[in-house]
């Protein structure tokens, strides 16, 4: 997999977004050199099955959302939305932890990060009081 020369996009104003399918071979590179070419484009991973190493790699590589094919329709557009209002604040990766930690009612909770029915990350959904989906 190949992305565009920088000749060949040069002059050419940053996307919002770009998807990738990151489970063919070279995915995660052309992930990472997005990354450093547009370090504010939103960069949605693709994968067939939740959770498993290669949604880890994807988001180590570089992805800021990963999702499977079925649910990219339904996750990319409300992310999609705050990424575009976000001033300036972006997801990162601070340890390579599989542990999503939150803040509810004064205590720090830490889980583990992956849904136990879908396979999601769960630090990827919404939180209602102290319900993760």
């Amino acid at each position: 997999m190949q992305l565009p020369s920088p000749d060949q996009v040069a002059g050419i104003e940053a996307p919002v977004a770009v998807v990738i399918d990151v489970e063919p071979e070279g995915a995660m590179a052309a992930v990472t050199e997005t990354k450093e070419r547009w370090p504010l484009t939103m960069v949605v991973g693709l994968v067939s099955l939740p959770g498993g190493g290669i949604w880890n790699h994807a988001e180590q590589a570089g992805c800021d959302l990963v999702t499977t094919r079925g649910a990219v329709t339904k996750l990319v557009p409300p992310r999609l939305a705050r990424w575009i209002e976000a001033s300036g604040g972006r997801r990162i990766r601070l340890f390579a932890l599989s542990d999503a930690v939150y803040h509810v009612g004064g205590d720090i909770r830490v889980v583990e990060d992956d849904c136990p029915h879908a396979g999601a990350l769960l630090s990827y959904g919404e939180r209602t009081s102290t319900m993760v989906s």
